[in-house]
């Protein structure tokens, strides 16, 4: 008697799926993996790997949901913030003492922001 196995997607290790998101840009694991379920959910947000975070053009309501949902749970894991829009520097770092939560952060590239607010931030750093 021939027996047919099925493996789904969330039965693969998770050291796969990590090996997966080291190729990925860290947006394009949250687009793909986060609305899946509960233990891909989890994985994305609760793992332990550095997050460099580069976005570019990506609409506001988009940007807030990834902001709630990926961002301020994980603003100690960020090593590099690439903000290129100015609402998504408005709505990251406000209030400006936010900042302040990116214990890891060694990089941090603003695009499109003023200088009286570039300055308020470096009084925050």
């Amino acid at each position: 008697e021939l027996i047919k196995y099925i493996t789904y997607l969330e039965d693969l290790p998770n050291e796969l799926f990590y090996e997966i998101f080291n190729y990925l840009d860290v947006y394009h694991i949250y687009q793909s993996f986060y609305n899946l379920n509960k233990h891909l959910q989890n994985l994305v947000v609760n793992s332990n790997f550095p997050l460099k975070i580069h976005l570019s053009s990506i609409s506001k309501s988009n940007f807030e949901d990834y902001n709630r949902n990926m961002i301020i749970p994980n603003q100690h894991r960020i090593k590099l913030l690439s903000l290129s829009n100015p609402f998504m520097i408005e709505i990251m770092f406000y209030p400006l003492k936010l900042i302040s939560n990116f214990i890891h952060l060694e990089k941090l590239i603003l695009n499109w922001i003023t200088l009286e607010y570039l300055i308020d931030i470096l009084k925050h750093l």
